[in-house]
């Protein structure tokens, strides 16, 4: 069983929402489980405690898609694009 835990961020740069992610690989799905840092109100599911696993990520097509759980089963949400990493940059004289 692959398990995979990171941490994540919304990587906006107004309000910006991170937590950590936990979950299992089942062939191409992964199932996964938040936690926050505790900057968008959700107070019971503050690192390191996750909620129940919640939703899943799938390769389709090459691409990620997110798709969060519903009552009937799991819901497309959004396909997920790469994004090179910001570089901080260097201030004069460093």
């Amino acid at each position: 069983m692959n398990q995979v835990s990171v941490t994540w961020s919304d990587g906006s740069d107004q309000r910006v929402w991170s937590g950590s992610l936990k979950g299992v690989v089942h062939g191409n799905q992964l199932r996964v489980r938040f936690c926050s840092d505790g900057a968008f109100g959700n107070e019971e599911f503050v690192c390191p405690n996750y909620e129940p696993e919640s939703d899943l990520f799938a390769l389709r097509g090459g691409k990620l898609v997110w798709y969060k759980k519903q009552d009937s089963g799991f819901e497309r949400y959004m396909t997920l694009k790469r994004v090179a990493a910001r570089r901080e940059r260097k201030k004069p004289g460093e």
